[in-house]
């Protein structure tokens, strides 16, 4: 069964992020949490909600509702903070309504008849803070406003609306909260939303003297780098044109709508969210396990006895699975192996033709699961008229392809590959020199962190850790020396590489595989191993897991979690190789798979055969690691940027049909002028089946 697609997202590290969903209809919360900030979290914006509470706000907003224009603001209010909602839980909200003041030269002045505690024309009724400096996450507004009654208990006149005297006061409290809290060094947002029916008049709430319009006090605030919105419920065109006038020295353009929570909504999302997008979260990519898989590719994997193997049951299908499925899946710290390591897929086989069939199908990159169970798939190099049935025996002529060409879900280059299948009945014609898989892994590796060191995208550094994973169905006698293997292991051991031995298949009751097996994962770790089979998986899991885990990330580092994604399941099930679902393509690192071709088993260019063997040709150049003279590849290759096929590198995979995508992350400019942007979100099988005779 072919594995679900997945996609990459966008996660922090140690501490998540506190953004929640932007809707209207908020998510619930779960019980009484809410999100706090962190070492790795934006700073949550103060958000201002300056209202006004004149007896204005009692008059009829909308007959057929039977509905005022104080409750329609209390309505639109509560929508945009309801609990669990996003300005809820992603800014830390202040209310502070408003009047006028019936003696301005006389402190601590109230309205006759007004109880709801309005002091000189005002009430701070939500702060930011507390007595003690700490910040108040979610701040009950939703059940305050339900609390207060109409300006007046709903009279229809006696408090005005001293509108440039709120938006005073917000400026002293922007600018108190600021020297309160100095640790924020002056980056805290901040933005002042005033509801309003648009007329304002002077202190003593009766004349409108042109020194005490409003827009001098929203310009102020602009000033300052704080914002007005305005949400306006007018009576008339001349009140419309002064809440206008407003919100547009306060560097919000129009006012808007006031029964419309919608029209607020998107603005204040915008602000939030360029807020979040601004935090410089390090990915930390450098610091990520690289894991390169070297795979057996030898004819035996494709048999069982002396006779093919059954889809299902061939050592080959045994270790798609397990690369495809539980390997990486595996607990690491905060997520799985597979999220926190860079994973690479190579195969060796034969020496012939020169040199040899060892070669890169994937290059070390996030989320590869999919693009390997791809590319061992037999049914993806399975193409008439060579191949009729992948699981049918001899003789078979693959068809070697790059999954990138067909599927932007299987972008950067993906090949497939397959073991030779030649002869009659079971199949045959690749042998296993591993040593020549070992060698082309250890080189691929210092060309790969050579070329990433400083790089965009998936750099490398000093500090990066390397890790090598052998699946083999047997040993390598007759095929490499025990010299030239422990050569290469050990090599790569002592430059601080390990590499760990799965063994699979029916040759693993032989004493002397096994003595090989135990020898191979000796050379790979200094020692310190023994081989790994079926029955000990979860051990290798936990040594995998063990070297994520003693990666030291920085705290705020910010990962790419492969999750399951429908939209590049279908494409490419199985029994259906060749149909990729079109997409806008966006592929999320730039590193390319080994430089060879996607196209192959052409006849052209390889060794001779008879015509009746029906022997599966070479699909690469037979003298060099590169594409064969026919191939219609990708032109990719390591440490080179000019290659003469399309470029992938770079683009990041749609949501429409990619396995492999970032998360959403807003681009483009804040449409507010005022808005500076944060610097800172078994088997068994006998051995002589290795390769037989030609």
């Amino acid at each position: 069964m072919t594995p679900a697609r997945r996609r990459i997202t966008f996660q922090l590290g140690l501490l998540a992020a506190i953004a929640v969903g932007v809707t209207s209809s908020a998510p619930s919360r779960a019980g009484d949490d809410c999100p706090q900030e962190g070492e790795c979290t934006f700073k949550k914006p103060l958000v201002l909600f300056v209202v006004e509470y004149s007896t204005a706000m009692n008059q009829t907003w909308d007959a057929l509702e039977q509905q005022t224009r104080w409750d329609a603001l209390v309505s639109t209010l509560q929508t945009l903070t309801q609990p669990g909602g996003f300005v809820e839980q992603n800014t830390y909200m202040g209310l502070l309504r408003y009047g006028h003041d019936p003696d301005p030269d006389a402190p601590g002045t109230t309205i006759p008849g007004d109880d709801s505690g309005l002091v000189d024309g005002l009430a701070l009724d939500l702060e930011w803070d507390d007595e003690a400096l700490v910040w108040r996450d979610c701040a009950p507004l939703s059940a305050h406003l339900s609390s207060l009654a109409p300006p007046l208990m709903g009279a229809s006149e006696g408090i005005g609306s001293w509108t440039l005297g709120a938006l005073e006061r917000a400026a002293l409290e922007f600018a108190q909260t600021a020297a309160d809290h100095p640790e924020d060094m002056g980056t805290r947002q901040g933005m002042a939303i005033v509801f309003t029916q648009g007329d304002w008049t002077g202190p003593n709430g009766v004349d409108a003297p042109a020194e005490a319009d409003p827009v001098g006090g929203a310009a102020a605030l602009l000033d300052a780098g704080i914002a007005t919105q305005v949400m306006a419920f007018p009576g008339d065109d001349a009140a419309k044109a002064e809440a206008d006038a407003l919100a547009a020295a306060g560097g919000s353009g129009v006012a808007l709508e006031g029964d419309s929570p919608a029209a607020l909504e998107q603005p204040m999302a915008e602000f939030i969210l360029e807020i979040i997008d601004a935090v410089e979260v390090p990915e930390c990519a450098s610091s990520k396990p690289r894991i390169m898989v070297l795979l057996d590719a030898s004819s035996s994997t494709l048999n069982v006895g002396d006779a093919p193997g059954a889809m299902g049951e061939t050592s080959w299908d045994m270790a798609r699975e397990l690369l495809a499925g539980p390997l990486f899946t595996y607990p690491a710290g905060f997520a799985e192996i597979g999220d926190l390591s860079l994973i690479g897929l190579s195969v060796f086989g034969d020496d012939q033709p020169d040199p040899g069939e060892q070669r890169v199908l994937i290059q070390y990159r996030p989320c590869t699961q999919d693009a390997i169970a791809w590319a061992l798939d037999p049914l993806s190099s399975c193409e008439q008229p060579g191949c009729e049935d992948p699981w049918g025996g001899a003789p078979i002529t693959w068809t070697f392809q790059d999954g990138a060409q067909q599927d932007p879900c299987l972008e950067p280059q993906t090949l497939s590959h397959m073991p030779r299948c030649e002869g009659e009945g079971p199949c045959a014609g690749s042998g296993a020199f591993v040593h020549l898989g070992l060698e082309r892994m250890a080189s691929n590796q210092a060309e790969y962190h050579a070329q990433q060191l400083g790089a965009a995208d998936n750099p490398t550094s000093a500090q990066t850790t390397y890790v090598n994973v052998l699946i083999t169905d047997g040993g390598y006698t007759g095929y490499s020396t025990d010299a030239q293997v422990q050569a290469a292991l050990e090599s790569m051991a002592q430059a601080g590489i390990e590499t760990y031995v799965l063994g699979l298949g029916e040759a693993l009751d032989q004493p002397e595989v096994i003595a090989q097996l135990d020898q191979m994962a000796a050379w790979g770790s200094g020692g310190a191993e023994t081989h790994f089979e079926l029955d000990t998986l979860e051990v290798l899991q936990q040594r995998l897991a063990a070297k994520v885990e003693a990666v030291e990330f920085d705290p705020c580092c910010a990962f790419l979690t492969c999750e399951e994604d429908q939209a590049c399941d279908g494409g490419l099930e199985e029994g259906d190789p060749d149909q990729g679902e079109s997409a806008e393509s966006e592929s999320t690192d730039d590193e390319s798979s080994d430089d060879e071709s996607s196209e192959s088993d052409s006849t052209e260019g390889e060794s001779s055969e008879s015509s009746e063997s029906s022997e599966s040709s070479d699909p690469y150049d037979s003298t060099e690691d590169g594409p064969p003279p026919d191939s219609t590849g990708s032109g990719d290759e390591i440490g080179d940027d000019t290659g003469d096929g399309e470029d992938t590198s770079g683009d990041d995979l749609g949501e429409d049909g990619c396995s492999c995508r970032s998360a959403d992350r807003r681009d483009g400019g804040h449409p507010l002028a005022w808005l500076a942007l944060l610097p800172l979100l078994g088997w068994r099988r006998a051995r002589s089946s290795r390769r037989r005779q030609q």
